[in-house]
């Protein structure tokens, strides 16, 4: 079909007229685009870690995830007390509202620390990765000539 408009649009096309605006950040960013600039065509990544900045890293991840924990006491506590203040319907609805609302916060935390006990598992398993290439490193040819 000729002239056929499809309903999807980059990021270009969503910038495409916002004049001024697009031409500021290209000040900063320079380049041809902005965009280019805060979204290069990354493929991935990855981190290098010494033994000792992966217990940092480790560390820091555990306290993260204890205020996730500190913070399902929080709306816990919040969901116990949180009483309709009237038997009205506008009050109880108001109420719903807020209970959906501390219900989707406890189910977006409860996502958030499954990924952060898996990251520090993950992590710790780096650490151990570190820990046995750094012994086998040691002393390459501590088992060289022997028999045994």
């Amino acid at each position: 079909m000729a002239g056929e408009v499809s309903g999807e649009k980059g990021l270009t096309d969503v910038f495409a007229n916002a004049g001024s605006a697009v031409e500021d950040v290209q000040k900063v960013y320079g380049g041809t685009s902005w965009i280019d600039a805060v979204n290069p065509q990354a493929q991935g990544g990855s981190w290098t870690f010494d033994k000792e900045q992966i217990d940092s890293v480790i560390g820091q991840w555990e306290d993260l995830l204890e205020a996730c924990l500190q913070d399902k006491v929080a709306l816990d506590t919040l969901l116990a007390m949180l009483p309709a203040p009237s038997e009205d319907e506008p009050s109880s609805n108001y109420v719903k509202v807020l209970w959906d609302g501390l219900g989707s916060l406890q189910e977006y935390n409860d996502s958030v620390q499954i990924y952060i006990a898996d990251f520090i598992d993950r992590l710790k398993a780096a650490k151990t990765g570190i820990e046995r290439t750094e012994a086998d490193n040691v002393d390459p040819f501590a088992n060289v000539g022997s028999s045994e």
